[in-house]
């Protein structure tokens, strides 16, 4: 799984590619490539097998169904870069986790390890490293179907951390082949009425973030660089939305959205 986002954050914040293009062209196209995704009238299946961060793990979230290793790291790291998801992490994430920890995740920019993600119910199939399968098939644990697919031995191909890539390959055309068992018409009906989410929301936000936001976006950025913690001087986009309509309207010009910064200095 390619994480565009996240290398698209490192060319800017080497100055190879300017933030206007960011937000209106890149961000452009990787909504309406995972819109795309979203409205196939398949059933889509990621399987992850190691880092997923930021664009790499909204694409998931895009999928119908998700197999993960083990040993994947997924999370949502914008916040931290003075922005939100904006490829519909904000409102994918919700539905299969729940708001406390959707929140959880992207507030805190906090990374999940692949079995938390089964426990939380963000993926729906865990493959586990060779070792950790031949232990589980000894003790006779996972009795049920679906985890003795995971735990059968594949040998062909073993990564370094001893997780082979073709076991979760295979699991994920296991779980396909499962799903064609179903009438075409009845997992396309299935597909209609489950999917509602949206966009609106997200788009909304996320222009807040870089409209106002400005200068906490770009100093995020600059310690990205110099590889530091970013030092924010702004407060939070709806807190300053609000103040900047009401001052508006009583004919009052102020800067709320760093009235922190302005104080402090002078």
């Amino acid at each position: 799984m390619v994480e565009a986002q996240s290398e698209f954050t490192q060319l800017i914040a080497n100055d190879r590619v300017p933030y206007e293009y960011g937000v209106q062209q890149f961000l452009g196209d990787l909504r309406s490539i995972f819109s795309d995704l979203s409205r196939l009238p398949i059933p889509t299946i990621s399987a992850v097998s190691s880092v997923a961060l930021g664009g790499g793990l909204e694409l998931a979230l895009v999928t119908t169904l998700r197999v993960f290793s083990s040993t994947a790291t997924l999370g949502l790291p914008e916040v931290r870069l003075g922005i939100i998801p904006g490829a519909g992490g904000t409102y994918r994430l919700n539905l299969p986790i729940g708001k406390t920890k959707a929140l959880k995740m992207i507030l805190t920019g906090y990374r999940i390890s692949g079995d938390s993600t089964y426990q939380w119910g963000l993926c729906e199939w865990i493959a586990l490293p060779k070792s950790r399968r031949s232990e589980e098939e000894q003790d006779g644990k996972d009795k049920a179907e679906d985890l003795q697919r995971v735990t059968r031995q594949i040998h062909d191909n073993a990564d370094e951390d001893g997780m082979e890539t073709p076991s979760i390959l295979r699991l994920a055309i296991d779980v396909a082949e499962d799903i064609r068992l179903g009438g075409p018409g009845a997992v396309g009906a299935t597909l209609n009425a489950v999917t509602s989410a949206t966009l609106r929301s997200e788009n909304e936000m996320y222009k807040r973030c870089t409209t106002m936001g400005e200068r906490d976006r770009q100093e995020a950025l600059i310690a990205f660089k110099e590889k530091r913690k970013p030092r924010f001087e702004g407060v939070p986009v709806e807190v300053a939305q609000d103040g900047l309509e009401k001052h508006s309207a009583s004919g009052h010009k102020t800067d709320l959205l760093h009235s922190r910064s302005e104080n402090h200095h002078g």
